[in-house]
């Protein structure tokens, strides 16, 4: 059966400070310019330790995870939760699929 169809078709997870401004939102604007739905955290705004229903429901419903792991990213413990729904929803139905992206990788391509 068809992943559920949500909101967005691709998640991006990424450290605001490290990528935001470079490869997140580089890869958002070429993902929508192909009519491929991203979800990108613009608002940044968490609260409490544990991931709102809306953004798991993001995860959830998205069919491709990307994170973007930068030099800090596994220092942002919402990083971490968002990474760590990521592979609980790979374990549960293989056909979500994570393709990590290092940072230092791409800026090193761009050179």
């Amino acid at each position: 059966p068809p992943l559920p169809t949500g909101e967005y078709e691709v998640f991006l997870s990424f450290r605001g400070g490290d990528t935001r401004h470079q490869i997140a939102e580089f890869l958002s604007l070429f993902l929508k310019n192909r009519g491929i739905r991203a979800f990108i955290d613009d608002n940044h705004q968490y609260h409490g330790d544990e991931i709102g229903p809306s953004l798991a429901k993001s995860i959830e419903q998205s069919k491709i995870y990307i994170p973007i792991l930068s030099e800090n990213y596994a220092n942002s413990k919402w990083c971490l939760k968002e990474l760590a729904k990521m592979v609980e929803c790979q374990e549960r139905d293989q056909r979500h699929v994570i393709y990590d992206i290092p940072f230092s990788t791409w800026w090193n391509l761009r050179m």
